[in-house]
């Protein structure tokens, strides 16, 4: 499936620039480098294992970003005499990162009828590493343009295999199950300099909800994760062919 993909990709550029006669149609292959982080949207379960009378919750995020590759082949569309193009390719990334979830909170707790409060605080470490296909399919636009330069604006969507994931969670069977999604779509915006045959690319991108598995399952029982989102920035040099 994943060959298939790739002949696909090829194929459609091929294709176009035989048929176009309206289009002007260039193709290159790119190298960089990325950094990532996850981001969630979280809460408290504040109905167990708290008391009632439990107060001052604070659920926080902390993430330490790592670095990782891109490689790949984009090709772009223009038609003649206009500032837009499209722009597609497919590309393997690496994202590397990890992430801390930190719940801190007053637990009302009562001895020998006296009620009493203590400062709880449970943590959840997680290491991430992505291998992921990525074809993107994006709409760009000129700003600027003479001999030797072009300077363009591109924003659009992803579609994404998830080819590894170290993260598996263990529920209360001792049976594994995938946290993150196999399949995923982001969305992304950068900006593309051409020199000449050179290619210089600046892209951040930021993914729907990723989280496959239950947090129940996964996360400390006082937490629970609704949605987790990948977060990337990346830079790449590439070399147009045409």
């Amino acid at each position: 499936m994943k060959n298939s993909i790739v002949f696909i990709i090829l194929f459609l550029c091929l294709n176009i620039s035989i048929k176009a006669q309206k289009f002007e149609i260039s193709y290159g292959t790119v190298i960089g480098l990325n950094t990532s982080f996850i981001d969630s949207k979280s809460g408290v379960d504040y109905n167990y294992p708290f008391h009632e009378q439990d107060k001052n919750f604070e659920l926080t995020t902390s993430n330490k970003m790592d670095v990782g590759y891109n490689i790949g082949i984009f090709c772009d569309i223009s038609p003649v005499e206009s500032r837009f193009n499209f722009e597609t390719g497919i590309f393997i990334s690496k994202y590397r990162s990890s992430y801390n979830l930190t719940l801190t909170y007053d637990n009302y707790f009562t001895i020998y009828s006296v009620d009493s409060w203590s400062l709880e605080k449970v943590t959840e470490n997680i290491n991430t590493e992505f291998s992921i296909i990525k074809i993107p399919l994006n709409l760009g636009y000129n700003v600027f343009e003479n001999d030797k330069y072009q300077i363009n604006l591109f924003g659009g969507l992803s579609a994404n295999i998830n080819m590894r994931s170290n993260n598996t969670i263990v529920d209360l069977n001792m049976e594994e199950h995938q946290l993150y999604a196999d399949y995923f779509i982001s969305y992304q915006a950068g900006l593309k300099t051409y020199l000449n045959k050179l290619v210089f690319e600046l892209e951040y991108g930021r993914s729907l909800n990723i989280q496959k598995g239950s947090s129940r399952d996964f996360f400390p029982y006082e937490m629970k994760v609704d949605k987790l989102y990948l977060n990337t920035i990346s830079f790449s040099f590439g070399y147009r062919f045409n």
